[in-house]
């Protein structure tokens, strides 16, 4: 027996949102993706105030690997990969710069051009609705921005969970 960290990630960009230590049979096969069974809080985003956000398990795979340096203390700060099922590092200067939530439309900025087409995931939980809101795309590659449609949102406020697949996560509370 070894220790295994079961890894807890957004199945559509990879994203890390968190990790549990366990003790595994380091007989067994390489680590496969599987669908996670359990929804998982997201704590610590900074923001002010801080917030906390509540990923549903249908959007989460998990992934049993050995223990990586990183990962129990800056979760966020890596994802699994497409190709291999590997922990990558994001690249600290790979951001979102900022996004606009409308009615019935966010829209997404990148500080540099994607260099490919990257999966978007975004959570939006608060004001009217009564379950998360999820939406997803694909940002076009060369570009710095891009509109998903939404809604309707009833006026309030709202948190957003960005996720593009190689950029650092990116949260932000808006009124709508």
């Amino acid at each position: 027996m070894s220790e295994t960290l079961t890894v807890y990630f957004v199945s559509r960009t990879g994203h890390v949102l968190g990790a549990v230590g366990r003790a595994a049979d380091v007989t067994q096969e390489p680590p496969q993706k599987t669908p996670s069974l359990e929804s998982v809080l997201v704590r610590g985003v900074e923001q002010d105030p801080a917030i906390e956000i509540l990923v549903p398990a249908a959007e989460l795979s998990t992934l049993a690997i050995p223990p990586h340096p990183k990962l129990p203390l800056q979760p966020r700060a890596l994802q699994v990969s497409a190709e291999t099922n590997d922990v990558q590092v994001l690249a600290e200067d790979s951001i979102v710069s900022g996004i606009v939530l409308s009615e019935r439309q966010i829209t997404i900025g990148v500080e540099a051009d994607v260099k490919k087409p990257a999966p978007v995931w975004v959570l939006i939980t608060g004001g009217g609705l009564k379950a998360p809101l999820v939406v997803v795309g694909v940002f076009p590659a060369g570009e710095f921005q891009i509109d998903l449609s939404i809604g309707p949102l009833a006026p309030g406020t709202y948190q957003s969970l960005v996720l593009v697949r190689e950029i650092q996560p990116f949260v932000q509370t808006d009124s709508v």
